[in-house]
C-alpha cells in the first residue's frame, strides 16, 4: 500500500524486492507498507514520492469518532506563483456537518471565506493577502462535525477546484471520511475494607487517542466511545481523604513492634511513604497529617489514592468491556473507616466497638504575669483499651500563647504530635503499641502567659475522638488564671 491506498500488479521477487504499480494520489511523500500473508507488517515512513508537472489538490482518507470536531486537511502539492483558490468539497451530510475552515501551512496570513449552509457541501474561497506562494503544504483545515454512526463512511469529493481563477492547471484527488467504530469500558471502583463505591475517580483511558469517564456515587463508571486499538485504563483520585486519624498510626505502630501483622490492602494503605515496608515513620507521617502538619499526598507516595490492580490493558479492542473493576486504597486508613464524604465517616467493625467509655479533663491552673504555665489533661478509661487519640482545644490568644505539648505519665511510651501554628487552637494526634487501660495524667499543655493580672482564659475541647469514635468519651473545659 501507498498512502494507505493499495498498489497493482504486485510482484515479489524475492524477500528483498517487489514490483508494482502504484496507485493514483496526488503529489506528496506517502508512506509504504508491506503486509505478509501471515499479516505481518512493516512500513517505510514516506518511502515514496508521488511528482507531477502540474500542481494537484487532495484530500486524506481519515475518520474520527461520532459527536467529535474533525479537521481534515485540504492539501495542494507542485503550486506555482499561487494567490487565489476557489474549491468546493461534497460530502455525505448525514455522516458530516460542515462547520467552517482556517488556513494552512501553506496559506498563513490569508483571508478564507468558508459557505456551510448547503448541507453535504463546503465552499471555500482563498485570497493571498500580498504576495504569491509556491510549493506543497495544507491550502486550508476543513472542520467538520461527525454526526454519522459508527461504520459509516462519506466520500470526501473535490468537486470544483479553481487556482489563480483556472490559469493554473490542476489535477484533484479525492478523499474519504469513516466514522470510527467505538467501544466501551465499564464497571465499578469499590473501597477495600466493605465494597463501599467510590465516587469522584477519574478513568482515564490512554492509546493513540485519549478517552476519560469518572464514576458515580455508586462507584460505576463508563468509558464512551473509544476506537478500536490499544489502550491502557487508569484510574486516579486525589480528593474525598477522610478517615485517617491517630488509630490508623498506632496500628502502624503495633505493626512495627510485632504486636498485630497487617496484610493485603490494609497493608498497602499502612504503607504510606511507598518505603516497602511499615515502620514508626509510617505512623509519624500519619500523625502529622492528622494534626494538619502535612498535606495529602505523604511524603514518597505521590498519590493520595492506590488503586488494584494499579491499571488495565487492552490489547486490540474489538469490543465492549464490563466487569473492569477496581479496588481503592486510601493511604493511611489503615482500619478501614472511610466513607464517601457525603455520608460522613463510617464506623469500622474491625477496630471492634466498646462497650466502656472515658473521660478527659483540663484542670484549673493558676499562673502570674509573664510566666510560663503547665496545664494538665487527665485521662479516665473504663473497660476500654485506648490505641488513639485525635483532640482539638482552643484557649483565649490574648492571654495565652501556645508553647508545645509534653507527654503525661499515661503516654510516656506513645507517639505525640501537635499543631500550634493557629493562635487559639492547639491539635494533638497521638498513638501508642500498646494500649492505654489506666487512668492519670495524659498531656501537659504548656503555655506563656501573656494577659494581665486578672486575666481568664478557658481551655476547652472541640474534638475529642478516641480509637476513631469507638470509645464514648466526656470532656470537661478547664480555665487558667492570670
Amino acid at each position: 500500500t501507498f498512502g494507505g491506498a493499495a498498489a497493482s500488479d504486485v510482484a515479489v521477487l524475492s524477500s528483498s524486492q517487489i514490483t508494482c504499480v502504484t496507485p493514483p494520489h496526488y503529489p506528496t511523500a506517502v508512506d509504504v507498507s508491506v503486509i505478509n500473508p501471515d499479516a505481518e507488517t512493516g512500513t517505510l515512513l514516506r518511502g515514496y514520492t508521488f511528482e507531477s508537472d502540474v500542481a494537484s489538490v487532495g484530500l486524506p482518507d481519515t475518520g474520527g469518532g461520532q459527536h467529535a470536531i474533525v479537521e481534515v486537511p485540504l492539501s495542494a502539492a507542485n503550486v506555482n506563483g499561487l494567490a487565489a483558490a476557489d474549491l468546493t468539497i461534497t460530502f455525505d451530510s448525514g455522516v458530516l456537518v460542515g462547520r467552517g475552515a482556517r488556513t494552512g501551512s501553506l496559506t498563513p496570513g490569508w483571508s478564507v471565506a468558508a459557505n456551510t449552509a448547503t448541507p453535504g457541501q463546503v465552499r471555500l474561497s482563498m485570497a493571498s493577502s500580498g504576495g504569491t506562494v509556491n510549493g506543497s503544504g495544507v491550502l486550508a483545515y476543513l472542520e467538520f462535525e461527525v454526526v454519522g454512526a459508527p461504520g459509516t463512511t462519506t466520500p470526501l469529493a473535490l468537486a470544483m477546484a479553481s487556482l489563480n481563477d483556472g490559469a493554473i492547471p490542476v489535477e484533484t484527488g479525492d478523499g474519504s471520511f469513516a466514522v470510527d467504530q467505538v467501544f466501551d469500558v465499564a464497571g465499578t471502583v469499590r473501597y477495600w475494607h466493605d465494597s463501599l463505591g467510590v465516587p469522584g475517580v477519574a478513568l482515564t483511558l490512554q492509546g493513540d487517542r485519549l478517552y476519560s469517564g469518572e464514576s458515580d456515587v455508586a462507584g460505576a463508571y463508563s468509558v464512551v466511545g473509544a476506537a478500536a486499538g490499544d489502550y491502557v485504563l487508569t484510574p486516579h483520585k486525589a480528593t474525598d481523604a477522610e478517615g485517617i486519624s491517630a488509630y490508623d498510626g498506632s496500628q502502624a505502630l503495633q505493626h512495627a513492634a510485632g504486636l498485630i501483622t497487617l496484610t493485603g490492602h490494609q497493608a498497602t494503605a499502612a504503607d504510606v511513604n511507598k518505603s516497602g515496608a511499615i515502620t514508626s515513620m509510617d505512623a509519624f507521617h500519619i500523625l502529622q497529617h492528622a494534626v494538619g502538619l502535612i498535606t495529602l499526598p505523604f511524603p514518597g507516595a505521590g498519590a493520595v489514592w492506590t488503586f488494584s490492580p494499579p491499571s488495565r490493558s487492552y490489547v486490540g479492542l474489538a469490543s465492549d468491556q464490563v466487569g473492569q473493576d477496581f479496588t481503592a486504597i486510601l493511604l493511611g486508613d489503615i482500619s478501614g473507616n472511610w466513607a464517601p464524604a457525603a455520608g460522613g465517616s463510617a464506623v469500622s467493625g474491625e477496630v471492634g466497638a466498646q462497650s466502656a467509655g472515658a473521660t478527659l479533663g483540663v484542670d484549673d491552673t493558676p499562673t502570674l504575669p509573664g510566666q510560663q504555665v503547665s496545664v494538665p489533661v487527665h485521662l479516665a478509661v473504663q473497660d476500654a483499651e485506648l490505641y488513639g487519640a485525635d483532640l482539638t482545644l482552643t484557649y483565649d490568644p490574648d492571654v495565652l500563647t501556645a508553647v508545645r505539648v509534653d507527654k503525661g505519665a499515661l503516654s510516656t511510651d506513645w507517639t505525640v504530635v501537635a499543631n500550634l501554628s493557629t493562635p487559639g487552637e492547639i491539635r494533638i494526634a497521638l498513638a501508642g503499641a500498646a494500649p492505654i487501660v489506666a487512668d492519670g495524667e495524659l498531656l501537659r499543655l504548656v503555655f506563656d502567659t501573656t494577659g494581665a493580672a486578672g486575666a481568664s482564659s478557658a481551655v476547652a475541647f472541640t474534638r475529642a475522638d478516641l480509637n476513631e469514635g469507638l470509645i464514648p468519651v466526656t470532656t470537661a473545659g478547664g480555665h487558667v488564671t492570670v
